[in-house]
């Protein structure tokens, strides 16, 4: 195979991969900002909308469904106008 079509190859299989890693990502953001809208919605005793940042922070960090999610990102990349 002649090194121009392996190039070819390869920087077909390099915009495939980011394309999918970005899709990936899209879906994960999507997916846990669902999780953490029910969260806030459902589960949290205590929240309303007198609760400071700080307050619901520490409350999410609490709550066991929240903190052991494994496919969780930090509030930070969630919410980055909250911190």
């Amino acid at each position: 195979m002649p090194d121009r079509d392996r190039r070819d190859l390869y920087d077909d299989l390099v915009v495939t991969l980011a394309k999918q890693e970005k899709e990936n990502t899209r879906n994960m953001r999507k997916n846990n900002m669902r999780k953490l809208t029910k969260l806030l919605h459902d589960d949290l005793e205590g929240l309303s909308h007198k609760t400071l940042w700080k307050e619901a922070q520490e409350l999410l960090y609490d709550c066991d469904e929240f903190s052991n999610d494994k496919d969780r990102v930090l509030l930070s990349d969630l919410l980055p106008n909250f911190n």
